[in-house]
């Protein structure tokens, strides 16, 4: 059986920008998850939806991690909602599922960090 994910870079400008100030150096890599989805039928309306909440789960654990992403100041929030928003639209536009992406346009104006914990 061939397996079947995704692979997500999760990237925010902030959050290069933030760790080249950081260091002198080339900036690091950006956080990358998979997201498996060999389980789902994505012509399938559910599954298609459960694969949205997949990839947003992945997004909103990996937003929220590393140094550039500590803290409650409106800047923090800022970066960690940008990563979480350009996260998302990426991943949801390189799997190429149109139900998906439906999906996500139906709730791409909802504040959705908060709720994809």
């Amino acid at each position: 059986m061939h397996a079947r994910t995704l692979m997500l870079s999760f990237t925010a400008a902030a959050l290069l920008v933030a760790a080249g100030a950081a260091q002198a150096g080339p900036p690091p890599s950006p956080p990358a998850v998979s997201v498996a989805y060999a389980d789902l039928d994505l012509a399938n309306r559910s599954d298609a939806a459960l694969m949205l909440k997949r990839i947003r789960h992945a997004a909103a654990d990996v937003c929220t991690r590393g140094p550039a992403f500590v803290g409650n100041d409106a800047d923090t929030i800022r970066r960690i909602d940008d990563c979480f928003r350009q996260s998302v639209a990426r991943a949801v536009t390189g799997l190429n599922a149109p139900l998906v992406s439906r999906a996500y346009a139906a709730k791409d104006a909802d504040p959705v960090l908060a709720r994809a914990r």
